[in-house]
């Protein structure tokens, strides 16, 4: 590695940097704002273009206030031969990086020059050298820590459309603002260019009417034109929390979310890094778009699924059916499909479930556990199916108890051994649909039967963010100021009227229950009040515990259900 103190370069990135202005001045503008932030403009040389090619040499600079303040530069010893064509092109000669750096150590010591938790990573063509750097990352067992990057390929294809300039490559940009480039294709000579070129375009940006550093990345995503121009409709709108809607020229929502920073989050929508195609088309047909401000996250979420839930905008595809529920109980000595629940049956019921079917798969699983035969072409009814063994029946459909794991696991371990791997994926289903449920079940049963539960979290920046349910639907919150006492924010919230019994979930939605239950449960919640039944503690025996295996389910997506 070659840490080198920052010395004279070319009079043109001298000029550019000197431009940066003084930070202390309280009204920043749009060059302030952008050199605010610490960049690692980064370069690397590879021996060809493809997956199975390996990094050569690692260049970069670092910019911090908006002055140059450190630079990386290290040869890597590829382990594989460099082709002649990419020596003649580089000048990299195979005898130059045999006393290289290996690639894991050239990675490890760049990655402590970067510093990617606060600078973001700048690069010509950045989907290349972010590709090459996180392969290397990954095959040499390192954490790549996916900075927030910026290509300013992407930036000059849009501050300098043809035939402004003849191309986008780095060389002709350098041209075009004069910047010289000694030793073209090394890397720390290419990041310097690539400094000199970026401040150019940061310029140009300005110019065009930029006024933030967000202007910057918008302008930096490849992104077509109608939807960057509507960018605009986010320029107004507030940085707290809160819920947005997109509406067309019908004044029919087409699309609700949330967000911690509801300006920042409908930007990145006119962005690169909106890659679906559903959004891409809502886009064309948005004409404006408003926020509603709330306390928290927390409430923001729970805003956005009672809206969507009532609203179903046209563009929202998840929460449009929060009343579709469906649980496995144990009822008469059978396994019942229900539809309808009581609040007391709530702690002896799988699920919900979004579908009859899941519902049935897991079924299935508790029947295995209970020595029922396993016939991949028996015919699924959904009828009560009867049981003799009821105790332990009900005890699997209450969460408690790791038989039906176990009996699974020996089951597809027995068809895989006889080379039934189809079964085998079946049974694997009707295991994640079990414990989906028992995961279902511990999100919203406890919760949604409490007749007041009031808690909060004390935050980073000081203050306390306090919030308060009953039968599973959010009360009130709070937000108390940095150095005050909660205990009055805390007290009102305590006094607030428990809402009437009534039929299980019948006041808020099992997904409002289960981002409630999440921020309960969330590290560093404190309990502040608790009305209920039922304690606040957990079987030793619960199923839950086995919650861990679900995610090594190859199984159907989580996301889905």
């Amino acid at each position: 590695m070659d840490y080198r103190p920052w010395g004279p370069r070319s009079p043109e990135v001298v000029r550019r940097l000197s431009r940066s202005p003084s930070f202390d001045s309280e009204d920043i503008d749009f060059l302030g704002d952008v050199w605010s932030h610490t960049f690692v403009v980064v370069d690397i040389e590879t021996t060809g273009l493809t997956a199975r090619d390996s990094i050569t040499e690692i260049g970069a600079v670092k910019i911090r206030g908006g002055h140059v303040v450190d630079e990386f530069s290290t040869l890597v010893n590829p382990g594989i031969p460099i082709p002649p064509k990419i020596t003649a092109l580089t000048g990299i000669t195979p005898s130059m990086v045999e006393s290289g750096l290996s690639t894991k150590d050239a990675l490890t010591q760049f990655l402590d020059f970067a510093e990617f938790t606060e600078a973001i990573l700048v690069a010509h063509n950045a989907e290349f050298d972010c590709g090459f750097l996180t392969r290397a990352c990954h095959e040499h067992g390192l954490s790549w820590p996916r900075p927030y990057a910026l290509d300013t390929l992407a930036l000059a294809r849009t501050i300098l459309p043809r035939p402004v300039v003849s191309s986008h490559r780095l060389p002709t940009l350098a041209q075009f603002f004069r910047v010289p480039t000694p030793h073209a294709h090394r890397a720390l000579a290419d990041a310097h260019t690539c400094v000199a070129v970026f401040s150019g375009l940061i310029d140009r940006l300005e110019q065009a009417g930029a006024r933030t550093f967000d202007d910057l990345m918008v302008a930096s995503q490849t992104v077509p034109y109608r939807h960057r121009k509507k960018v605009a409709l986010a320029a107004d709108l507030p940085t707290s929390p809160g819920v947005y809607t997109f509406y067309g020229d019908s004044n029919i929502p087409l699309y609700i979310g949330s967000a911690t920073n509801c300006r920042s989050r409908v930007r990145s929508y006119f962005s690169a890094a909106e890659k679906r195609d559903r959004i891409r088309s809502m886009l064309d047909q948005v004409e404006r778009v408003t926020v509603t401000p709330v306390v928290s996250t927390l409430d923001a979420r729970i805003l956005e699924l009672q809206r969507i839930r009532d609203e179903k905008p046209l563009f929202n595809s998840a929460s449009r059916h929060q009343r579709d529920t469906t649980w496995l109980v144990f009822r008469n000595g059978s396994l019942e499909i229900t539809h309808r629940l009581e609040a007391s049956e709530a702690l002896g019921a799988l699920g919900p479930y979004r579908r009859v079917s899941h519902a049935l798969k897991a079924r299935r699983a508790i029947l295995l556990s209970l020595g029922y035969s396993y016939d991949p072409l028996e015919t699924v009814s959904v009828r009560p199916v009867s049981v003799e063994d009821g105790e332990t029946a009900a005890r699997l459909v209450a969460a408690r108890g790791s038989e039906v794991v176990d009996a699974a696991n020996a089951l597809m371990r027995k068809l895989a051994e006889t080379g039934e791997y189809e079964q085998a994926a079946t049974i694997r289903d009707h295991l994640f649909y079990y414990l989906h449920g028992v995961e279902r079940q511990r999100d919203t049963a406890l919760i949604a039967r409490a007749r007041l539960l009031v808690w909060g979290h004390h935050l980073v920046e000081g203050g306390w963010r306090l919030h308060a349910a009953s039968r599973g639907r959010l009360l009130g919150s709070r937000r108390t100021p940095p150095g005050t006492s909660p205990a009055g924010d805390a007290d009102a919230l305590c006094a607030l009227s428990a809402l009437p019994a009534r039929e299980y979930l019948a006041h808020a939605t099992w997904e409002e229950v289960r981002v409630i239950s999440r921020d309960v449960f969330q590290r560093g919640a404190r309990l502040i009040a608790w009305d209920s039944d039922d304690s606040w503690s957990c079987p030793i025996d619960s199923a839950a515990r086995d919650l861990a295996f679900l995610d090594q389910l190859p199984g159907p997506s989580r996301r889905s259900q």
